[in-house]
């Protein structure tokens, strides 16, 4: 499992040793930790951090998915806060369609789609044609 502590640039400048100390106590007193090890190879817990700065780096076009795109996605898209405090996560997420893409009409369209009132309605396959039509619209991307 991978855990992310983002913050501000302030915020990190100044918490981000005290954290990683404390976790790093934690992580290796734990008895929950050693008997998460002891399921496997690849069953542990990785505590990164992040200020929400995302530089891009040069990137061959055939050349897959890169570091900027997987930490973005990952970190932005993909995540679930397991605890929030203010509203830096929805900021760096308006950003990268409203300033980096330059798509703020995008940013307001895909906020209403993602709220659904009524879960056992139409609205959810209403909505899932508004996403098709948005694809179609902002990629080349289009569906028989």
């Amino acid at each position: 499992m991978d855990l992310l502590a983002l913050g501000s640039p302030e915020a990190m400048s100044t918490a981000q040793t005290d954290i990683q100390k404390t976790w790093d106590e934690f992580y290796t007193t734990a008895p929950v930790f050693q008997e998460l090890a002891a399921a496997g190879k690849y069953a542990h817990v990785d505590l990164e951090f992040s200020d929400g700065h995302f530089t891009p780096t040069e990137h061959a076009w055939v050349g897959g998915p890169d570091e900027f795109e997987l930490v973005i996605g990952n970190y932005l898209v993909y995540s679930v806060p397991l605890h929030q405090k203010g509203d830096y996560l929805e900021e760096l997420k308006a950003q990268q369609i409203v300033d980096i893409l330059g798509l703020p009409e995008l940013y307001q369209q895909l906020l209403r789609l993602f709220e659904i009132e009524n879960f056992e309605s139409p609205e959810i396959l209403h909505k899932a044609n508004i996403l098709r039509n948005l694809l179609e619209e902002y990629t080349l991307i289009s569906f028989p």
